[in-house]
């Protein structure tokens, strides 16, 4: 595949700093084929990851388009042998998320409906009886809220809230009635809704039954606002047009740091091929480019994107709809998943040329009590430990957090010292003989205070769990156990207290005494209007 890097400057200068960059900067990276499963002949669409939390194997759910074969179940913690254990047979499985033990799965069209599949059987895949709206595409957020692109006759986009039930979404806490949806990508609050040919609009999605528009793109170059996603600073947006036809730009680049003014930094154009979807993590963008195959390019410096490689996954050429289709890069490995139209799954490492640390993850999310910072290296020659910094906001300000160096063999650090409804920025530093190598930064927003479940401990459970709740205020609390049909079991509390702690503990027995069978049971916290919900598992 010949990739040519369009920039909005003049030609010749556009040319002279490309050349400057591949100088200077590391821009390239081996991408390498573990494994490939066929599974069938044809028909395959998106992909997605799933790890088994009680196993820590890795999953690779393999959507297809045809008939009732849902998706396919694939093993990749061997990435070497990627074995298919199971499949969800059900009806077209066109896109396929995650969130829990839950797969969420649409058919891609207008006229019918997606699914809900428990995962907690992998080997034994089982469809909830509630069902999904009808939707082209679908997106969960970390925390927990779904959206559906291209929903209803209207091809809306409408968001649902998981936490109540995960099992069943309910009706939409917002539509917004716009029609002609095709994509989105939520990334910490902020909503980026690829609305094909109306544009890409920017949401921030802090209370997700009210977005707040933040700003449109429109540009009359771009044909088709298929798909996208921002760089981890948040500062720059990827926008793939499936439509685009060469010369005109495959993937456009734009500076959203003032969403309500966004304007083009740079362009990825492809004469031969065709974008579908992008993935951005760290410094590098991860892309299904149909007939040229997965592609990676090093984004470390947003307006100037630069191939660091690629590997074609189909022997088709030319610009149109076949080949990869999907990419997943999220995997706690770090092996990158990629579904190929025609030739299945394949399973990819990628290894970035880097003088002596490699960032093969760096993440920033909020956690119960404050914030936990987790990475993975791929590279350490001489690695003498971590240091972690916070802003409170973009570009500067960052001050040291940890009072010594952290040791090298750590991935994970948890920052308490963070306030409700602030935004702060990290940034991992990696200290080697040379000095220190510093990661891109990560933005993490804290929830307001508000009412707060964690998960009850043990869980799974015999004869007894306990369960622990935060109260922001003095208020009446009900604290209730129903059974996966939603019918009550047991009324754990019912009074006023305080603000504060409290935990209860729930001994497997009903509102009669009764002892309750094994199974799956949900507990929910109710406060003035609010509620909280979480899964338990009871063993006998």
């Amino acid at each position: 595949m010949r990739t040519i890097l369009r920039f909005s400057f003049f030609t010749f200068i556009a040319v002279q700093l490309l050349a400057a960059v591949t100088q200077s900067h590391a821009g390239g990276g081996t991408v390498a084929l573990l494994g490939q499963l066929p599974l069938r002949n044809g028909g395959f669409s998106d992909v997605w990851g799933y790890v088994d939390a009680s196993t820590g194997r890795e999953y690779a759910l393999v959507g297809t388009r045809v008939g009732t074969e849902g998706f396919f179940i694939v093993d990749v913690t061997s990435p070497q042998s990627p074995t298919q254990i199971s499949q969800a047979n059900f009806s077209i499985g066109f896109d396929v998320k995650v969130y829990d033990h839950y797969a969420y799965t649409v058919t891609g069209s207008a006229g019918s409906g997606g699914a809900v599949i428990d995962l907690t059987n992998v080997f034994l895949p089982i469809r909830v009886p509630i069902g999904l709206d009808s939707s082209h595409n679908i997106f969960i957020d970390d925390r927990g809220f779904l959206y559906l692109a291209g929903a209803g006759g209207q091809r809306d986009l409408r968001i649902y809230d998981l936490n109540p039930n995960p099992e069943n979404p309910g009706a939409p806490i917002w539509i917004d009635g716009i029609g002609n949806d095709h994509d989105v990508s939520v990334v910490d609050t902020i909503l980026y809704d690829f609305h094909g040919p109306n544009g890409t609009r920017i949401y921030g999605v802090s209370n997700p039954a009210s977005p707040v528009l933040l700003g449109v793109i429109s540009d009359s170059s771009i044909v088709f606002h298929h798909s996208g996603y921002p760089t981890g600073d948040g500062r720059y947006l990827f926008i793939c047009d499936e439509l685009a036809k060469h010369p005109t730009a495959d993937v456009t680049v734009w500076n959203i740091e003032n969403p309500a003014s966004p304007f083009k930094v740079a362009e990825i154009a492809d004469s031969s091929a065709t974008v579908h979807n992008l993935y951005i993590v760290g410094d590098f963008a991860y892309v299904s480019y149909y007939t040229a195959g997965f592609s990676v390019y090093d984004v470390s410096d947003p307006t100037q994107p630069v191939l660091a490689d690629s590997f074609d996954t189909s022997a088709l050429s030319g610009e149109g709809f076949s080949g990869a289709f999907g990419v997943y890069p999220f995997a706690p490995s770090a092996n990158i998943y990629v579904s190929d139209i025609d030739n299945g799954l394949f399973v990819f490492s990628f290894t970035p040329d880097v003088v002596a640390v490699t960032f093969v993850a760096f993440d920033a999310a909020y956690r119960e009590g404050g914030v936990r910072l987790s990475w993975a290296i791929g590279r350490a020659d001489g690695l003498e430990g971590f240091n972690i910094y916070r802003s409170p906001r973009a570009g500067s300000g960052y001050r040291q957090l940890n009072p010594a160096l952290i040791e090298a063999a750590a991935a994970a650090y948890d920052d308490p010292s963070v306030e409700p409804g602030e935004t702060y920025w990290y940034r991992l530093g990696a200290v080697d003989r040379d000095g220190e190598f510093l990661s891109v930064p990560r933005r993490v927003t804290i929830p307001e205070r508000s009412l707060t479940l964690w998960q009850n401990s043990p869980n799974p459970f015999n004869p007894a769990t306990s369960i622990t709740y935060e109260l922001p205020v003095p208020a009446h609390v009900r604290l209730t156990v129903y059974n996966a049909l939603g019918q009550r079991v047991r009324l754990l509390v019912d009074r006023f207290e305080p603000a504060g702690t409290r935990t209860t503990t729930w001994n497997g027995r009903d509102d009669n005494g009764r002892g309750v069978s094994s199974g799956v049971y949900f507990y929910r916290v109710e406060v003035d209007g609010v509620n909280r919900t979480r899964r338990m598992v009871f063993l006998k």
